[in-house]
Protein backbone atom coordinates (compact mmCIF):
# COMPACT_ATOMS: atom_id res chain seq x y z
CA UNK A 1 0.00 0.00 0.00
CA UNK A 2 1.36 3.39 -0.98
CA UNK A 3 1.54 6.11 1.64
CA UNK A 4 -0.84 9.01 1.17
CA UNK A 5 0.68 12.32 2.27
CA UNK A 6 -0.03 16.01 2.23
CA UNK A 7 3.21 17.76 1.28
CA UNK A 8 3.01 21.37 2.46
CA UNK A 9 3.79 24.19 0.02
CA UNK A 10 7.24 24.75 1.57
CA UNK A 11 8.16 21.11 0.91
CA UNK A 12 7.03 21.29 -2.72
CA UNK A 13 9.00 24.49 -3.31
CA UNK A 14 12.08 23.02 -1.62
CA UNK A 15 11.82 20.02 -3.96
CA UNK A 16 11.73 22.36 -6.93
CA UNK A 17 14.90 24.03 -5.61
CA UNK A 18 16.52 20.56 -5.39
CA UNK A 19 16.83 20.65 -1.61
CA UNK A 20 17.74 17.27 -0.10
CA UNK A 21 14.93 15.41 1.64
CA UNK A 22 12.16 17.41 -0.07
CA UNK A 23 13.60 16.50 -3.47
CA UNK A 24 13.82 12.84 -2.37
CA UNK A 25 10.12 12.89 -1.39
CA UNK A 26 9.20 14.46 -4.73
CA UNK A 27 11.26 11.79 -6.54
CA UNK A 28 9.41 9.04 -4.64
CA UNK A 29 6.14 10.62 -5.76
CA UNK A 30 7.27 10.86 -9.40
CA UNK A 31 8.31 7.19 -9.20
CA UNK A 32 4.75 6.44 -8.01
CA UNK A 33 5.89 5.25 -4.59
CA UNK A 34 3.80 7.90 -2.77
CA UNK A 35 0.42 9.50 -3.29
CA UNK A 36 0.20 13.28 -2.91
CA UNK A 37 -3.07 14.64 -1.61
CA UNK A 38 -3.79 18.31 -2.10
CA UNK A 39 -6.67 20.76 -2.33
CA UNK A 40 -7.48 23.72 -4.53
CA UNK A 41 -6.60 25.97 -1.58
CA UNK A 42 -3.12 24.44 -1.34
CA UNK A 43 -2.60 24.65 -5.11
CA UNK A 44 -3.62 28.32 -4.97
CA UNK A 45 -1.10 28.92 -2.18
CA UNK A 46 1.62 27.17 -4.21
CA UNK A 47 0.80 29.30 -7.27
CA UNK A 48 0.86 32.57 -5.31
CA UNK A 49 4.08 31.65 -3.49
CA UNK A 50 5.90 30.66 -6.69
CA UNK A 51 4.83 34.00 -8.20
CA UNK A 52 6.54 36.03 -5.47
CA UNK A 53 9.51 38.02 -6.84
CA UNK A 54 12.20 36.41 -4.65
CA UNK A 55 11.20 32.93 -5.84
CA UNK A 56 10.49 33.97 -9.42
CA UNK A 57 14.16 35.04 -9.60
CA UNK A 58 15.26 31.51 -8.71
CA UNK A 59 12.56 29.50 -10.49
CA UNK A 60 11.63 30.61 -14.03
CA UNK A 61 7.86 31.16 -14.51
CA UNK A 62 7.64 28.40 -17.12
CA UNK A 63 9.22 25.91 -14.73
CA UNK A 64 6.78 27.01 -12.00
CA UNK A 65 3.82 26.62 -14.36
CA UNK A 66 4.94 23.14 -15.42
CA UNK A 67 5.45 22.15 -11.78
CA UNK A 68 1.96 23.35 -10.80
CA UNK A 69 0.46 21.46 -13.77
CA UNK A 70 2.27 18.29 -12.71
CA UNK A 71 0.98 18.62 -9.14
CA UNK A 72 -2.58 19.18 -10.41
CA UNK A 73 -2.37 16.31 -12.86
CA UNK A 74 -0.77 13.64 -10.69
CA UNK A 75 -2.10 14.43 -7.20
CA UNK A 76 -5.44 13.58 -5.72
CA UNK A 77 -7.23 16.90 -5.28
CA UNK A 78 -9.83 16.84 -2.55
CA UNK A 79 -12.36 19.37 -1.37
CA UNK A 80 -12.49 19.48 2.43
CA UNK A 81 -16.04 19.25 3.73
CA UNK A 82 -15.27 21.31 6.81
CA UNK A 83 -12.51 23.56 8.10
CA UNK A 84 -10.35 23.11 11.14
CA UNK A 85 -9.18 26.10 13.14
CA UNK A 86 -6.45 25.06 15.56
CA UNK A 87 -3.13 26.28 14.09
CA UNK A 88 -1.47 29.28 15.66
CA UNK A 89 -1.05 30.51 12.07
CA UNK A 90 -4.58 30.30 10.58
CA UNK A 91 -3.14 30.01 7.04
CA UNK A 92 -1.86 26.55 7.95
CA UNK A 93 -5.28 25.14 8.79
CA UNK A 94 -5.84 24.28 5.10
CA UNK A 95 -3.09 21.66 5.35
CA UNK A 96 -4.94 19.98 8.21
CA UNK A 97 -8.27 20.31 6.34
CA UNK A 98 -6.88 18.36 3.37
CA UNK A 99 -5.15 15.77 5.55
CA UNK A 100 -8.25 15.01 7.62
CA UNK A 101 -10.58 14.91 4.64
CA UNK A 102 -8.34 12.42 2.80
CA UNK A 103 -7.34 10.45 5.92
CA UNK A 104 -3.67 10.67 4.92
CA UNK A 105 -0.85 8.70 6.52
CA UNK A 106 1.35 11.73 7.12
CA UNK A 107 1.72 15.50 6.77
CA UNK A 108 5.18 16.60 5.60
CA UNK A 109 6.12 20.21 6.31
CA UNK A 110 8.93 22.54 7.27
CA UNK A 111 6.49 24.89 9.00
CA UNK A 112 7.03 25.19 12.76
CA UNK A 113 3.39 26.21 13.26
CA UNK A 114 2.37 22.75 12.04
CA UNK A 115 5.35 20.80 13.39
CA UNK A 116 4.61 21.98 16.94
CA UNK A 117 1.38 19.95 16.79
CA UNK A 118 3.42 16.73 16.28
CA UNK A 119 0.29 14.76 15.35
CA UNK A 120 -3.27 15.75 14.53
CA UNK A 121 -6.09 13.23 14.75
CA UNK A 122 -3.52 10.40 14.67
CA UNK A 123 -1.77 11.82 11.59
CA UNK A 124 1.96 12.36 12.20
CA UNK A 125 3.30 15.79 11.21
CA UNK A 126 6.97 15.50 10.26
CA UNK A 127 9.81 17.33 8.53
CA UNK A 128 11.00 16.05 5.15
CA UNK A 129 14.14 14.58 6.79
CA UNK A 130 12.03 12.77 9.43
CA UNK A 131 9.71 11.47 6.73
CA UNK A 132 12.65 9.94 4.83
CA UNK A 133 13.99 8.38 8.06
CA UNK A 134 10.66 7.02 9.30
CA UNK A 135 8.77 6.03 6.18
CA UNK A 136 11.24 4.99 3.48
Amino acid sequence: IMLRIVADTNVLISSLLDLGPSKAIFDLWVAQKLIFITSNELIKELTVTLGKPRLAKRIPPLESAEFISLIQEKSIIITPSHTINICRDPKDNKVLDAAIEAKVDCIVTGDSDLLILDTFEDIPIVTPADFIKRFT
